[in-house]
């Protein structure tokens, strides 16, 4: 008999350590799409030569359970989501807390579990880090999350991620662009506030499943090169953005090859209906899309699509800090 397909709750802890599956979730939260937890296989055709005219058979391909999702940023669950992707944490402040994620070489092992039909089916996933990490807005409507992981094991069913400390799943107290900031230079070290109408924050490969021949699992999820990218929709006034970014002044006349002169971005939200605060700083930018719009016989504001990618020389260069209700992740 068909079931309504229901339900869809992610959960998530931190491991101590790699093989040490959490035993209780910490935080839970709802998710707006994805699988949250999926298991792929493929096969390959064997390629021996036959009589018939059809492949005699197939062997099995390296499977990586995969964590895949999207959702809203939740005050308090996202900042696992951060560590797991950036590493570090540093906390100040005894309520709110002030928690500044940075890059660091070994971000740490997460278990996530899933609910699904309306909670008759749980699955979990040890080992696992996050391989991207994206967060956007458009307009006024709420900052939105997608993730993306790869771990170690699965566990097909009856996996009980027990009363997370910290469950989100009917909260509607989410981060949003209303109330917040936008700023943004072009090329320096100065950001200014403009008028943004969208924007999003990518992090990618930020790891990568290692496969073994032992094992149709793979062997480890290690930590690789991030690949950053960042876009802003932002009104302005005249050329000035578009000439910063081709010469390294709003007011330049000729081309500039930028090297070592980057731009800077800074992105502030505040909780609906509530006092958690959200910056993403990123310090070293370079801005490779600012092209003059396109003429419009309809006239209309003077709307600038920026885009670019992220790099750091230094643990500062990419810093989101987060205040929430949490000691310690």
């Amino acid at each position: 008999m068909p079931v309504a397909n229901l339900g869809g709750i992610v959960y998530a802890a931190k491991q101590t350590a790699k093989g040490t599956p959490a035993a209780t979730a910490a935080f839970a939260h709802a998710v707006t799409g994805g699988k949250i937890l999926n298991v792929p296989r493929d096969f390959d055709s064997f390629g021996a030569t036959t009589a018939m005219r059809m492949a005699i058979g197939d062997s099995p391909k390296p499977v990586v359970p995969a964590v895949d999702l999207e959702t809203y940023a939740y005050p308090k669950a996202l900042g696992l989501w951060l560590l797991a992707l950036l590493g570090t944490d540093t906390v100040t402040g005894t309520g709110p807390y002030q928690h500044v994620f940075s890059l660091a070489g070994s971000p740490p092992y997460l278990t996530v579990w899933q609910s699904r039909l309306a909670g008759a089916e749980k699955q979990s996933l040890s080992d696992v880090r996050l391989t991207d990490l994206g967060m956007s807005w458009d307009g006024i409507d709420p900052l939105k999350v997608k993730l993306t992981g790869a771990g170690l094991v699965p566990v097909l069913s009856g996996a009980t991620p027990g009363t997370p400390a910290n469950d989100e799943t009917s909260s509607v107290s989410i981060f949003q662009p209303v109330g917040g900031s936008f700023k943004v230079d072009v090329v320096g070290a100065t950001p200014v506030s403009v008028t943004a109408s969208a924007g999003s924050v990518e992090f990618g490969s930020a790891a990568q499943a290692i496969s073994q021949s032992s094992s149709l699992l793979p062997a480890d999820i290690v930590p690789s090169i991030i690949d950053g990218k960042v876009a802003l929709t932002m009104f302005a006034d005249d050329f000035s953005t578009w000439r910063e970014a081709i010469t390294g002044t709003p007011n330049g006349t000729s081309l500039a090859t930028l090297i070592g002169s980057f731009g800077a971005l800074e992105l502030n939200f505040v909780e609906a209906a509530g006092t958690a605060t959200l910056k993403v700083a990123l310090n070293r930018i370079r801005i490779t899309d600012a092209d003059i719009p396109d003429v419009d016989p309809g006239a209309g504001p003077l709307q600038f699509d920026l885009a670019g990618s992220i790099y750091a020389a230094s643990a500062t260069d990419i810093q989101v800090t987060l205040t929430n209700s949490i000691a310690t992740y």
